[in-house]
């Protein structure tokens, strides 16, 4: 049943990626999300890869998959933000959210870089001891399981601002049914428990190092929030045409000073120009 789900998300994950993308061209934030998607994806493909060893015709490929893990939840957070606060796809400031990601690649330089022969050598030693595909302790770092443990950290915080965010701009709606843009943001709100599955209870599994915490519960937790995620927007592809923008809630509703402040005052969430 999870060998199905896998590649069922692979698959179908995949196509999906890129009816976002050709969405974008309507609506340039769908790119986000796609994004957003596309490192599920990835991760899990690698995943598998390496779960079924057939990452030894790819070796380069190898610990790749953490790249696009730590990119997950930026995606996501800048899409629902933008949805919010319509305007340019990247900020200013936006690079922050890839810090982590560049962190990695940097760290993990000296092996990118290393020969494919050195690099099947390390691979081997993983797949005779799974154990060891969580320590990622080939780069300059050095500390043994750093970062599946700091990626999932990373993750939670994101996921803590990304309902913070929808809950902050609740005030939006509150006057505007009308406007069709209520299930937009249940949308939003759906997209972040879906993703949960991605961080929870992984990060129990990783801090306490659990016997079932395996790169099989990781593709599983995968493939599961790239599926629903996949239906959700089966059943309901209105909600990527994106609802009125926030300033003309702003001139609708009588709850538009606090929403004001929301815009002017909360952190990665200003108001985006053109």
């Amino acid at each position: 049943m999870n060998d199905v789900l896998i590649q069922a998300g692979i698959y179908i994950g995949l196509v999906v990626v890129f009816f976002l993308i050709i969405a974008g061209k309507r609506n340039s934030n769908n790119i986000l999300l796609g994004l957003s998607l596309f490192c599920i994806w990835y991760s899990l493909t690698i995943n598998q890869l390496v779960l079924t060893e057939a990452i030894f015709r790819f070796p380069y490929l190898f610990r790749t998959g953490n790249i696009t893990a730590y990119m997950i939840l930026p995606f996501l957070y800048l899409y629902v933000r933008n949805g919010f606060y319509p305007g340019k796809l990247f900020g200013r400031y936006d690079w922050i959210f890839f810090i982590p990601a560049v962190l990695y690649v940097v760290d993990m330089l000296p092996f990118f870089l290393m020969p494919i022969a050195e690099k099947v050598a390390i691979l081997k030693n993983n797949i005779v001891d799974p154990g060891q595909v969580f320590q990622i302790s080939e780069g300059w770092i050095g500390i043994p399981g750093f970062h599946p443990i700091f990626r999932y950290v990373w993750s939670l915080s994101l996921l803590f601002l990304l309902f913070r965010l929808i809950y902050l701009n609740r005030a939006l709606f509150n006057d505007n049914r009308e406007s069709g843009n209520l299930p937009i943001l249940f949308f939003k709100l759906a997209l972040a428990l879906l993703y949960l599955p991605l961080i929870i209870p992984g990060i129990y599994g990783a801090f306490f190092r659990s016997s079932w915490y395996s790169l099989s519960f990781i593709s599983f937790s995968l493939a599961l929030s790239l599926l629903a995620s996949t239906l959700f927007l089966f059943f309901f592809p209105e909600v990527l045409k994106g609802f009125t923008p926030a300033d003309k809630l702003l001139r609708k509703t009588h709850s538009g000073g606090l929403a004001k402040a929301i815009i002017n005052k909360f952190p990665f969430s200003e108001r985006q120009k053109p």
